[in-house]
C-alpha cells in the first residue's frame, strides 16, 4: 500500500517469560505518519491479528491480556462473524428448546432492534457503550405497523437487551468473549443493563367512586414516608391497651 511502510516485528516489546510464538507486537506506519501497534498471536491453532494501541505501553498491555484470556481458557476459538450472523446461529441452536413463543419472541428481538442497531458490529466488538448507543436508537425507533406508540415501550426495550444479553452470555460459553458486555460489572455484582420504566398515569384517570372492584382498580403510587428517627426500645411510649 503507498505511503505505508511494511511491518516489522518489534520482539523488543513480547513480555518477560514468553515466546515470539505465543505472542508479538507488529509496528505499522499510517499514511498520515503516525505509528500505530498491532498484537498478534494463536488461538486454537489461529493466527489472530488485532490493533494493539497508538503506543508500545498499550500494545504490551493489550498482549498480556489477550494471552490471559487464551491461557485461561476464557477465549478458545476466534471468530469475525457479526453480531447479526452469531444471533442468528444462536436462536437455530435453542430452537429445539424453547416453545414457539418464546422462539418467536427472541426472532422480534432480533430482527427488529437488535439487527438495526448492533447486527452489523463484529461480535468481539460489541462493547457497553456500543450497547448504550443502541439503547438510545431503540427509544427513538418507531414500532412495527399495527402499534398504538409512537416509539418502542422501555419494557419492549429491555425485553430485548435480556435477549442481548442472553446471546452473548451464549458467546461467553463458547470461549468467543471474555466478558459480558450487556451486564454491567461492579457494585454488589454483575446486573443486566436496563432502562427507567415509563410512568403511566392511567392511575390518575380511574376516579376514586369508580364502580370498578378495588383489586381490578390501577394502584396509585403512595408518597414514602419520612423515615422516623431510631429510639431505644426504653424511650419509646407504649400504646395504651383497649379495655
Amino acid at each position: 500500500m503507498a505511503g505505508c511502510a511494511t511491518p516489522r516485528v518489534d520482539t523488543g516489546t513480547v513480555p518477560p517469560g514468553r515466546s515470539l510464538m505465543a505472542g508479538w507486537i507488529l509496528e505499522r506506519k499510517l499514511r498520515n505518519g503516525a505509528m500505530v501497534y498491532d498484537i498478534g498471536y494463536r488461538v486454537n491453532g489461529r493466527v489472530v491479528k488485532r490493533k494493539g494501541g497508538t503506543t508500545r505501553r498499550e500494545a504490551e498491555a493489550a498482549l498480556v491480556l489477550a494471552l490471559a484470556d487464551v491461557e485461561s481458557g476464557a477465549i478458545r476459538d476466534h471468530t469475525t462473524e457479526t453480531l447479526s450472523a452469531y444471533a442468528t446461529r444462536w436462536l437455530e441452536r435453542r430452537a429445539p428448546f424453547i416453545e414457539p413463543g418464546t422462539h418467536s419472541a427472541y426472532r422480534n428481538d432480533i430482527v427488529c432492534r437488535i439487527e438495526p442497531t448492533l447486527g452489523g458490529v463484529r461480535l468481539r466488538d460489541v462493547t457497553a457503550e456500543a450497547i448504550e448507543r443502541a439503547i438510545a436508537q431503540m427509544q427513538q425507533m418507531k414500532p412495527r405497523r399495527g402499534s398504538g406508540r409512537a416509539t418502542y415501550s422501555a419494557k419492549t426495550v429491555n425485553n430485548t437487551l435480556t435477549t442481548l444479553s442472553v446471546i452473548l452470555g451464549a458467546a461467553m460459553n463458547d470461549g468467543l468473549l471474555r466478558l459480558n458486555p450487556a451486564r454491567r460489572q461492579g457494585g454488589a455484582g454483575q446486573r443486566r443493563m436496563r432502562v427507567r420504566e415509563e410512568f403511566s398515569e392511567v392511575a390518575y384517570l380511574v376516579p376514586e367512586d369508580s364502580a370498578l372492584p378495588r383489586c381490578l382498580r390501577p394502584s396509585v403510587p403512595r408518597p414514602r414516608r419520612s423515615p422516623r428517627a431510631w429510639r431505644p426500645s426504653c424511650q419509646r411510649s407504649a400504646r395504651p391497651r383497649a379495655a
